[in-house]
């Protein structure tokens, strides 16, 4: 993340008319839960460029991370209108709806999704992740598991694991957290990871002790927790309420 921060300064520094490099330091930004800035730089990449769908995208996210749906649903139905054939930017709506407790208008995005890009993991994903957010934890299983394959990030293990957890198996969740244990000796994984498989299984303090370590790293997963249901169980632990405020998302 430094690099890339470093290299979209030095683009802007070499020609501050483009609005790539204000997007990709706008995402720095966010990811460093910077979010003054992180708009700052969204608006200023739209105001270069405002037939640039990606810079919409990202500022649709920024605002979501927030809790500012409607703004966010303006720019990331503007980042579709652009771009209508990524699967991309059609699957960021469909979190945004997730956020929104609109789940069956969610999946409806995300089979899009699918449609435009069969592959697309996360499309994929986004469906399992609908369900898990519905509190149908069954019917999110054998979604979750189809949206793993070898390019599949860790979080969407992680996240299979939680379902696991919540449908009551909690040997099959446990074994998630080996199994994510075995993929952290061979690369890196978030401790967000097996942080969201404690969830499911209940147990707050080590579900704590991997999102403090999250946010000791800078994990970008960790922008989704003011506005993801799963954490409500949270939400009145100290511990938790001190790392939304670290992250700037206490509001």
């Amino acid at each position: 993340m430094p690099k890339a921060k470093a290299a979209a300064e030095k683009a802007i520094k070499l020609d501050e008319s483009l609005a790539e490099a204000h997007t990709s330091l706008g995402g720095m930004y966010a990811y460093d839960f910077d979010w003054d800035k992180g708009e700052r730089e969204y608006r200023w990449a739209i105001e270069l460029n405002p037939s640039y769908a990606y810079a919409y995208d990202g500022y649709g996210d920024l605002l979501a991370y927030q809790g500012r749906f409607d703004q966010a649903l303006a720019e990331l139905k503007r980042a579709s209108e652009l771009d209508p054939l990524f699967a991309g930017y059609a699957n960021d709506l469909g979190f945004l709806l997730v956020y929104q407790a609109k789940y069956d208008e969610a999946k409806e995005q995300f089979r899009k999704g699918l449609e435009l890009d069969p592959s697309f993991s996360f499309a994929q994903w986004g469906i399992a992740y609908a369900d898990l957010e519905a509190g149908k934890f069954n019917q999110a299983i054998p979604e979750a598991q189809k949206a793993i394959t070898t390019d599949s990030p860790p979080i969407i293990v992680g996240f299979l694991g939680y379902a696991y957890a919540k449908s009551g198996d909690r040997a099959k969740a446990e074994a998630i957290i080996a199994e994510l244990n075995q993929m952290a000796a061979r690369g890196y994984v978030s401790p967000f990871c097996t942080a969201v498989v404690y969830l499911g299984l209940g147990d707050k303090q080590r579900a704590l002790d991997g999102l403090e370590k999250a946010y000791e790293v800078r994990s970008a997963l960790l922008t989704t927790i003011k506005v993801d249901r799963i954490y409500d169980p949270l939400r009145t632990e100290p511990r938790f309420i001190a790392l939304l405020k670290k992250i700037g998302l206490d509001k």
